[in-house]
């Protein structure tokens, strides 16, 4: 960790015998420490296909310790804008609350590109399926920035705008 980053790469090889490199990115600010960032370059070895994504907030938590199932948060709100998403929760005992936030970006071969998403959005969730097609030997790479914002911190009213806010400012930053 002394570049500040956690980086992993692998090859994996799917049922069908389409095999992919693999290459992931993670990051945890220590300047803004609310937020981190995330990256999963895709390059598909020996096929070109369809790849696809699906970035999600979940904020369904269960404790291991909760009796009967019971979920940790209740969620108050879920929004969708563009490529953000924003997830306001409350915790079940405590009242404490959180903003958990995701801007998600593509890259094909380091050019930024826009996707079309399908938004899916449950109780507790919230989703963006998105796919691309590649050729053999390119490079799709998907960024999600993320922000965790709470009360202990700032106010109640303001946690969603702030989490935007912070999910923006690391964004224009960039990976």
């Amino acid at each position: 960790m002394k570049e500040g980053y956690l980086k992993r790469k692998f090859k994996a090889t799917m049922n069908n015998g389409n095999q992919v490199q693999v290459e992931s990115i993670r990051f945890c600010s220590l300047n803004i420490n609310e937020v981190g960032a995330i990256k999963y370059s895709i390059t598909p070895l020996n096929f070109s296909g369809k790849i696809q994504f699906t970035p999600y907030l979940d904020a369904g938590i269960k404790n291991e310790d909760a009796n009967y199932d019971e979920l940790f948060w209740k969620v108050l709100d879920i929004e969708d804008r563009d490529n953000d998403a924003v997830i306001l929760s409350r915790t079940l005992k405590t009242k404490f609350y959180v903003a958990t936030g995701m801007h998600i970006s593509y890259e094909l071969n380091g050019d930024i590109v826009h996707l079309p998403k399908t938004v899916h959005e449950v109780e507790k969730r919230i989703d963006y399926k998105s796919s691309v097609d590649v050729n053999q030997g390119d490079t799709i790479s998907i960024i999600k920035f993320g922000s965790y914002c709470q009360s202990m911190s700032h106010s109640k009213e303001n946690l969603v705008s702030y989490a935007q806010k912070m999910i923006h400012k690391v964004a224009d930053i960039g990976f």
